[in-house]
């Protein structure tokens, strides 16, 4: 069973995903619509920059302010940048470093604030489960953002008859969303007061575990927030209707919710499992760009939903059960947080600015199909590191890992 604080998490997350799917994958539409590949890479580019800056400099701020206080400010951040898109409109294509900005500084504060409150609310026996949990019911908010979003797009779109107004009817939707959610969080526990000096990140020791985290997050970072963003535009220039995008993105997200509340369970009783997701996340990936049509969709769908749990509920874990191998209390060891979304976040960067590059000099269509079938092996690197790190055995923290359910609140 979870606790009361673990299931309160779950709940906060999930709304948010479900607020996220209904617009993020039409935002990138939207954008490579106005301006192609290159104007959707120089948006995500300025968006994860902006998203690692904020997030180190939340060493500073979670000194002073609370978890529940940063992520309250980023739902608002969120909730102006979608309206500002829709006061933008099609000019928004001459502002991307601005919303890239904002989108990103939202970003860098909502995640730092929910991973540590993740940190200190889950205990290291129940992570397998917990995050098997919370990326179900994600998945299943998640899955019918994109259905949803879609209908509104080319609905609205028709209804009202003018230029990407179903684009701006779903943002405003997911503008009053982002707004209530900021009343809702004001229930978040709050933490703050944490221990932090930039020279932790360089001076600390490292264990055999945590420098396999870093290098797993590394290598997670050349691909997950590409392919979030790409595979979903590569999929529309296929499709060609938002409305049928929507409903292959929510069948790709109920396939994955099911999974995953299946994986976390059996991921508590086998660990080896992860082989599962390693192999069939590639051959999902990997079908999918070398055939581009319908039937590489289908492929896609079926093995990257029901295999990628398995893959991504133990990389989630084995974050948390790596920081648990410093046996100091949580106030003290903020800086590996940091260091892992440092780690996570250059990858990103530099993914995005290789195919910025690549978008700006070559036919982007054969470079974004190229380029995912590179990718496609990156599932199996992680598979790889995740067997290594199983070889060296549980972490064995330290009790102040076990009684994180515990820790006082400030």
């Amino acid at each position: 069973m979870l606790s009361k604080g673990e299931n309160h998490l779950i709940k906060i997350i999930s709304i948010f995903f479900f607020s996220g799917s209904l617009a993020s994958l039409f935002l990138q539409v939207f954008l490579f619509r106005l301006g192609g590949f290159s104007t959707v890479a120089l948006f995500n580019l300025i968006q994860l920059a902006f998203l690692l800056l904020l997030y180190i400099s939340s060493g500073w701020l979670l000194k002073k302010f609370s978890t529940r206080t940063l992520l309250r400010v980023s739902l608002l951040i969120f909730s102006f940048a979608w309206l500002f898109l829709i006061i933008l409109g099609e000019r928004s294509i001459h502002h991307l470093i601005l919303l890239g900005i904002i989108f990103g500084s939202g970003q860098g504060l909502f995640w730092s604030s929910f991973n540590l409150s993740q940190y200190i609310l889950t205990h290291q026996k129940r992570r397998e489960a917990y995050f098997g949990k919370s990326s179900s019911f994600s998945s299943i908010a998640s899955a019918f953002g994109p259905i949803i979003g879609g209908i509104i797009v080319a609905k609205f779109g028709l209804i009202l008859g003018v230029s990407y107004a179903g684009y701006y009817s779903l943002f405003l939707i997911v503008f009053v969303l982002n707004a209530m959610i900021f009343i809702l969080a004001q229930d978040i526990p709050e933490h703050k007061g944490i221990n932090f000096q930039l020279a932790h990140i360089f001076n600390h020791q490292r264990s055999r575990h945590w420098k396999l985290v870093l290098s797993q997050q590394f290598i997670l970072g050349l691909y997950d927030a590409g392919f979030s963003a790409f595979s979903g535009i590569i999929l529309f220039t296929i499709i060609r209707q938002e409305s049928t995008l929507g409903f292959v993105q929510t069948a790709i997200g109920l396939i994955t919710a099911v999974s995953s509340f299946i994986a976390g369970r059996m991921l508590s009783r086998n660990k080896k499992l992860y082989v599962v997701g390693a192999i069939g996340t590639f051959v999902g990936i990997f079908l999918f760009s070398y055939l581009n049509n319908w039937i590489g969709i289908y492929f896609f769908i079926f093995f990257t939903g029901l295999c990628s749990p398995y893959l991504n509920v133990p990389l989630s874990a084995g974050i948390l059960n790596g920081i648990d191998t410093n046996k100091e209390k949580w106030q003290n060891k903020y800086h590996m947080l940091l260091e892992r979304d440092i780690s996570l976040g250059i990858a990103r960067i530099l993914s995005y600015v290789i195919l910025f590059i690549l978008f700006t000099f070559w036919d982007k269509s054969s470079i974004a199909l190229n380029w995912m079938s590179v990718i496609s092996v990156i599932p199996l690197l992680l598979g790889f590191l995740l067997y290594l790190m199983s070889r060296l055995g549980d972490s064995n923290p330290g009790p102040a890992a076990y009684k994180a359910d515990a820790l006082p609140l400030s």
